[in-house]
């Protein structure tokens, strides 16, 4: 990707980046947002929840309509396209939790119903697509009784264990999940307890192109960046910022230009970098 990802956010209902993936040249953005710009007040895109950074032409939408109807917690790789996770409506297609892009539109995936509502997550797991609904926030898929966690194969969908985790994250030949007080490990049939942070939760996990998983885990004053490293959870540096605020929260995790990039739930959401060797972050550009 060239370029230095410069990104200034703004919503009317709060403003912050959920998840960032690097997809060719571009960087694609999710969260929760109906502008983007790289200069104050000047908004190259107007793209609710989800647009794409190119280091050469800028900001713009992703798909055809206004974007996605509901905060995007979650973007996937899948099968060609595009899985994005805690959505209502996408570009012009209806959608319960679930959408996916396929490069031109997007289009629900599974109608879900029942429970309690609220956000959706996924991973993909061996190959399939695993989805939590965290807990009981769905008890069918297609009219068919599922646990508010489900696998998805492309064609039909299958029970997954149990108990359903807030979150999932996949590590390699592992999943985990999260979204509490600790992290969480499938072990083929069920979610156990792999470790627990100092204080706080565990509310976002990335795997960085060095190999590792990190892990921003927030209480009401600490806000922090860990790496598991496969026994326990270690904690790699501080964030630096410009404000005071107890009400900021570390919620997104991706990577661009080399280095770990951060997102905050500010009042105004700011793109922030670690280089993963000296420990501290700081705002981007």
């Amino acid at each position: 990707m060239a370029g230095v990802v410069a990104g200034i956010f703004s919503g009317y209902q709060g403003t912050s980046i959920r998840a960032m993936h690097q997809h060719g040249t571009e960087l694609i953005v999710g969260g929760e947002f109906t502008r983007v710009g790289s200069v104050p007040n000047v908004w190259a895109a107007s793209s609710s929840n989800i647009c794409a950074f190119d280091g050469g032409t800028g900001w713009r939408a992703l798909g055809g309509g206004l974007g996605i109807g509901g905060r995007v917690d979650r973007m996937l790789r899948w099968r060609n396209g595009w899985v994005a996770a805690g959505v209502g409506d996408a570009g012009a297609a209806p959608a319960s939790g679930l959408a996916f892009y396929d490069g031109d539109r997007w289009n629900g995936l599974g109608n879900f119903s029942g429970g309690a509502g609220g956000g959706f997550d996924c991973a993909i797991y061996q190959g399939d697509l695993v989805v939590t609904g965290g807990y009981g926030g769905f008890t069918h898929i297609d009219g068919q009784p599922f646990p508010s966690i489900a696998r998805y194969d492309g064609t039909q969908w299958h029970a997954f264990g149990g108990l359903a985790p807030w979150s999932l994250h996949a590590h390699g030949n592992e999943l985990f999940g999260f979204g509490a007080t600790a992290l969480q490990r499938w072990n083929g049939s069920t979610f156990v307890i792999a470790a627990v942070p100092p204080t706080g939760s565990i509310d976002r996990l990335h795997t960085h192109r060095d190999g590792l998983l990190y892990i921003a885990n927030n209480d009401a004053f600490n806000h922090r960046i860990l790496v598991w490293n496969g026994v326990s959870l270690q904690q790699i540096g501080t964030v630096q910022r410009s404000r005071g605020d107890v009400d900021q929260h570390l919620v997104g995790a991706g990577h661009g230009v080399g280095n770990l990039l951060d997102g905050e739930d500010f009042r105004a959401t700011v793109l922030m970098k670690n280089d993963c060797a000296h420990g501290t972050f700081s705002h981007a550009p």
